[in-house]
């Protein structure tokens, strides 16, 4: 977890109590059933990135 600096600068978004969410480019190792074993990078990226990524669009508007 060292690996994964304080994103709580920029464009981070408080939801309740300390927690939220921001967008973040990761490095990372996994093992053969896809969990992630090792940081190796993290890099904070703009929310404009996250919000025109087709990707995770379905996670974004499922409430709507």
């Amino acid at each position: 977890m060292p690996e994964i600096s304080d994103l709580t600068s920029g464009e981070y978004v408080y939801t309740n109590a300390g927690h939220g969410y921001d967008c973040a480019c990761m490095d990372v190792g996994t093992d053969d059933e896809g969990a992630i074993t090792r940081i190796h990078s993290v890099r904070q990226l703009p929310h404009s990135r996250w919000r025109s990524d087709r990707a995770i669009g379905w996670f974004l508007h499922k409430d709507q």
